[in-house]
């Protein structure tokens, strides 16, 4: 293995061989800049790292605040949107509120017509119930009973009995019917004739006395329209 030497200078300008073993070489010597230059060099790279962690700090609080600002920020969004989806729902359940009130209103406004309408038509169905009833009564009792035709003709004509002459007129197929009567009711005329006519135009339940004063008409069609009237 071969020596190490190497060639050094040295302060007599001779040169020696000497061992790399024993060469030492002395640790700079600084001088006051070069010291003050370190000290500098340390200070701004201290200063470096407390900026850097000031700047760390800031922005992590800033990062806090940030995230805070933005989670206010959502819920206000939220409650906003929130508050308009509500607003816009009760907007809408009063419009649908109203439509319903609407709807009832005029369910109830028909159910009135209708109440009167299904009155009226029973009272009307009620009426020509009682007029078809004492009509058919009516008519039944002056056709079927020989008397009845003639005692309404009597109370007629005790309306005329101060009169002084007296004609009867019915149906011309109850003349001889009524004659038949009269002849065998003595009524106090004054002793004049109480003539018997017939008239066409009377109902067979209906007759008509007069005289030259005035005249009593007892017309059954007359007096079913008088008492429909009556009942509408």
């Amino acid at each position: 293995m071969p020596s190490l030497y190497k060639n050094a200078v040295v302060h007599d300008n001779q040169g020696r061989t000497i061992p790399v073993s024993h060469v030492t070489m002395p640790a700079p010597q600084l001088d006051q800049e070069g010291l003050q230059e370190a000290r500098l060099a340390e200070l701004l790279k201290a200063a470096r790292e407390e900026d850097k962690r000031k700047l760390d700090e800031l922005l992590l609080a800033h990062k806090e605040e940030l995230n805070t600002l933005m989670e206010a920020e959502r819920k206000r969004v939220y409650e906003v949107a929130k508050r308009s989806g509500y607003d816009a729902g009760l907007a809408l359940a009063q419009v649908e509120a109203e439509q319903l009130m609407a709807e009832v209103r005029h369910c109830y406004h028909q159910l009135e017509v209708d109440r009167k309408v299904f009155v009226e038509s029973c009272q009307q169905e009620i009426s020509a119930l009682i007029l078809g009833v004492t009509e058919h009564l009516l008519r039944q009792e002056l056709t079927a009973s020989s008397a009845a035709l003639p005692g309404l003709v009597a109370s007629a004509i005790s309306e005329l009995v101060v009169r002084r002459q007296v004609v009867v007129f019915v149906h011309p197929s109850r003349v001889a019917e009524v004659n038949e009567v009269f002849t065998q009711w003595p009524l106090p005329l004054d002793g004049q004739a109480l003539l018997v006519r017939g008239d066409p135009t009377l109902d067979k339940a209906s007759f008509r006395a007069e005289d030259d004063l005035g005249a009593v008409l007892v017309d059954l069609p007359v007096l079913t329209a008088k008492l429909k009237l009556a009942l509408t």
